[in-house]
Order: C-alpha cells, then structure tokens, then sequence
C-alpha cells in the first residue's frame, strides 16, 4: 500500500468516527429535546401537578438540544459517503462450515436455559411491580379476566397501573395455566423471552457483521447491568427488545425485498407489539431517524413505504389496544406519575440521577442486603472490562471471547444450585 493510499484510508476512517459521533449526538440531542417538549405539554395540561420549578430548566434544555440536533443534521446533508454495498455474512457458506458457529450457539443457549430456568420460584425476590404483573395474569388463567384486584373485593380491569401489556400477561398467563407454581410458571415464559433475545441478537449482528461481531454482542448483553434479573422477573423490557429486534430483522428483509410489503407490514406488527409491551420504546424513533440520516448519505436505499408502513401498522395496533382499555377498562385508584417523576429526574442532567441508575451503590450505600438482585457493581465490572479481552478475541479467533462470555454467570449459577 503507497502512502496516498494510506492517506485516504485513514482519512475515510477519520470520517466515517465523524459520521457516527455526528449521529450519536443527533439521537441523543432528539430525543432530550423531544422528552423536555413532552414534559412541557404534560404540565401544561395539568395544572395540579406538581413540577412548576422544573419548567424553566426543562425549556433551557428543549431549546438547547433542538438546536444540537439541528446542527448535527446540518453538518450530516454535508456530507457524502462513498459507502460499499450492504453485505450479507449469514449466507454463502455451506451447513457444514456453519456447523461449528451453531453447535456453539446451542451450547451458550443451553447454558443460559440451566442459568434463568432453575429455581425461579426462590429468586429474584418478588418485587411490588411483578405482583402487580402476576395477579393480572393469574386473573386471565383462572377467572378469564384481563383485570387486577381479587374476586372477593372486585377487579380493576384493563388497570393503567400496568407497565406492561398483553403481549406479556398473556403469554405468562398460559404459563400460569399449566404451571403447579404460578411465580416459577410466569417467570419461565420471561426467561424463554430472554434466549428468544438472545438469538434475535445473534442473528441481526451476524446477518450485518459476521459471526465474531455476533459472538461479541450477545456476551455484551448477557454481561449488561441487570440482564439475569430480567431474565429471571416478569418485566417488560426483554420481551419488548425481543419484539424489537425480530421487527428490525424482518423490516431489513423488506428493504432488500422490493417487490413485495408483506415483510413490511409483518415488520409494523412485531414493532407494534414492542410498543404494546413497553410503550417507552417510542424514543426507538430517534436511532430510526439517525438510519435514515445514515441511508441519505450514500445508498439511499430507504424509501417512503418503509417508514409509512411498518409506522403506521406500529402505531395502528399501539391505538387499538389503548382505545380498547379505554372503553372497557376500570380507573385504578391511585395509579401514579412516578415514572414520569423518575424520567424527569434524569432528564435534568442532575448527577444523583448516576447513583439513581446504579441502585445506590455508586455512592457507598450498602444499606441494602448483598443478594443475587443487588450484584449490579459486579454486572458493571463486568461491561467495562470487557473490550480488554476482546480486543484479543478479534485478533486470535472466537476462542478467546468465549473467556468472557460468561465468566460472571458462572458463580450465578453456582449460588442458584
């Protein structure tokens, strides 16, 4: 390689870190922006709630991340990418060179299902969340009602209270139904969710990157803080990534797929129902506008079907359900704004909103007993270590990343058993 050769590879490098900070900062700059004009409008229609000391601070921060993301998309349109066509790893090779890629994907499956699947009924201690969560779906298992509450004092159906939606408490429901243990029966359906997770992840990483990358991304999110817990409670956010992650795969096949919008409204149904389970993920269209961004600057292969399809099928069954719990639901006494509390909370950029995320223990706050569901500075090490070794595993081969694709599940599992 001369050196103008060289002088132009590590100049396309150079840009190519600029275009992904320049989209970084767009998307967090956008949704910052986006949350404060959300909270503005929210205080601006109710007047009895608390939080008129916080709309200065609020509008500081619409106007100035509004104006960080107009910048970012300025400084993107001037740039142009000379980018390769889109690859696709998964394919070309025959069954048997894959052979070895699926028998070890079956032995990290294998060993997650020995890890989230044993003794569900004993730990995590059942959070007041979950119990709301488990009552409505033993609700629906035994007396066919989608409602909270208890028979003896009435039910709430269609409660609001609730974080998550049908996509969960339905599935959990049947688990209930077949389960002798209706903790351990609700939780098995969330720990089957957490190995669905885990190839959706495989499989989107591999089918863009290759199968180290893919190796890599699923010890990442094994290793990410909070993951076993997740995987062992009834929550909705593995399930609602699952859902998300399935959606992506299938709308990636649409865009390759031109012909036909069969993948796409199939891709609209699987990210509807991610919003049915976590309606938060709404903030997923922010990465989806920096992929637009991204595809306007070089391939320009994103048309408008593939954002007014899978949008408006998202949207269609996200206001079915609501409109439905509207009609025949039943107003839960005392069901609180305390998420909107919390998300504000870290939207002011206060610092305690760190030791908020961390559990207290980024402050020394041991005041909580050290259990399995407290072990998240463990989890934390974990994540921050990990680009150690798989620095190594890049260079030397997928042997290495194996080393630390469970070495902090390992003793999890010893104390489970």
């Amino acid at each position: 390689m001369n050196e103008h050769t060289r002088e132009e590879s590590t100049t396309r490098f150079g840009l190519r870190l600029w275009v992904a900070f320049l989209l970084t900062v767009f998307v967090c700059a956008g949704f910052t922006a986006s949350a404060s004009l959300v909270l503005l409008i929210f205080y601006g229609l109710n007047d009895t709630i608390p939080g008129a000391a916080s709309i200065p601070k609020l509008w500081i921060r619409l106007v100035l991340f509004s104006g960080v993301a107009v910048g970012c998309v300025v400084g993107l349109r001037r740039i142009r990418l000379d980018l390769p066509p889109p690859q696709e790893h998964c394919t070309h090779r025959s069954a048997a060179a894959r052979r070895p890629e699926v028998i070890l994907l079956l032995l990290i499956l294998a060993l997650l299902g020995v890890i989230t699947m044993i003794r569900l009924e004993r730990f995590p201690h059942v959070e007041p969340d979950e119990s709301h969560h488990l009552i409505v779906s033993r609700n629906l298992a035994k007396h066919g009602v989608y409602a909270s509450g208890e028979p003896s004092s009435g039910f709430v159906r269609f409660d609001r209270y609730d974080s998550v939606g049908p996509t969960v408490l339905i599935p959990v429901a049947a688990g209930i139904a077949v389960s002798e243990n209706p903790i351990a029966g609700g939780r098995r359906v969330m720990a089957a969710c957490y190995l669905f997770l885990t190839v959706a992840t495989y499989l989107l990483v591999r089918r863009n990157f290759g199968e180290l990358p893919a190796f890599a991304s699923v010890s990442i999110l094994l290793a990410a803080p909070g993951s076993l817990y997740l995987s062992r409670t009834l929550y909705g956010e593995v399930p609602a990534l699952s859902f998300l992650l399935l959606g992506t795969l299938v709308w990636q096949t649409a865009l390759e797929r031109r012909s036909t919008v069969l993948p796409l409204l199939l891709s609209g149904v699987l990210f509807g129902c991610a919003l049915l389970t976590k309606t938060f993920l709404v903030i997923a269209l922010w990465p989806a506008l920096g992929m637009w961004l991204h595809d306007r600057m070089g391939m320009r292969r994103i048309k408008v079907k593939h954002a007014v399809v899978p949008a408006v099928m998202g949207v269609g069954i996200l206001s079915a359900w609501v409109m439905t719990a509207a009609v025949f639901g039943d107003v839960a006494q005392g069901a609180s704004g305390s998420s909107l509390a919390t998300y504000q909370h870290n939207l002011l950029l206060g610092l305690t909103s760190i030791d908020a995320t961390f559990g207290g223990r980024a402050a020394g706050d041991r005041s909580v007993p050290w259990d399995w569901h407290c072990r998240d500075d463990c989890i934390t090490f974990a994540v921050l270590s990990l680009p150690c070794p798989f620095v190594l595993g890049f260079v030397r081969g997928v042997e290495l990343v194996l080393v630390v694709l469970f070495y902090d599940r390992f003793s999890s599992a010893i104390s489970l058993v």
